[in-house]
């Protein structure tokens, strides 16, 4: 399918286990993944579970937003500091990850720890594109789609890129970088960037000299 041919919409519940299975995929091999899990095999088996634990929240809270061809998918919420946990995140993250939880854990901790609390704004918590359709566009239309509803509230955009060609593609659509934060003592680090608010237009005053009442 052409990207021309590709519109944007919003996920639901019914939508939850595919976007998952997106996900997994899409990080399946990604900037964290060996640090978080090297067993490929018990990855894989790992991501698609976890991945339907931390969406949970964002449609009740946030917004998925989905393009039609099922290939692409970003999530959102809008808030001020981090977004919420899903019920029993504890308890049913180590149910999913086992041995590997600590990893899990200590991703948590540090992206909370850096996330910004001073000002509401966006915050995208994951873009995925499928592999095999990932560099046609799709994570771009994506963005476009949402930052023309931000820029409307006239609100600023946070993300965490995993790595500096994640931030390339971010940088391209108006984020800007700021000093990237280790994981943990040893592993990946995690790339914050910030999109401004859009400057508020200002409307042209009322010609006093002119009456609003028909003639």
């Amino acid at each position: 399918m052409n990207t021309a041919d590709v519109t944007v919409r919003l996920a639901g519940t019914d939508d939850l286990n595919d976007v998952a299975l997106l996900l997994a995929a899409a990080f399946e091999d990604g900037d964290y993944a060996n640090w978080l899990v090297p067993d490929k095999v018990a990855r894989h088996l790992m991501y698609p579970p976890y991945f339907t634990l931390l969406l949970e929240p964002a449609i009740e809270h946030g917004q998925i937003e989905l393009t039609s061809d099922g290939a692409a998918a970003a999530v959102w919420y809008r808030l001020c500091g981090p977004p919420p946990a899903p019920t029993d995140y504890e308890q049913r993250l180590t149910d999913i990850c086992g041995a590997r939880t600590a990893w899990f854990k200590r991703l948590d901790a540090a992206l909370e720890r850096h996330h910004p609390r001073d000002t509401s704004h966006d915050y995208l918590a994951f873009l995925a594109v499928r592999p095999g359709r990932q560099r046609q566009g799709r994570g771009s239309q994506l963005l476009k789609h949402h930052h023309t509803l931000v820029d409307a509230a006239g609100l600023p955009c946070y993300l965490e890129a995993t790595g500096p060609a994640n931030a390339d593609l971010y940088e391209r659509h108006g984020y800007h970088r700021h000093e990237p934060f280790p994981l943990a003592s040893s592993g990946p680090s995690a790339h914050p960037m910030m999109r401004p608010a859009a400057p508020v237009v200002a409307l042209p005053a009322a010609d006093s000299s002119t009456s609003s009442r028909p003639v």
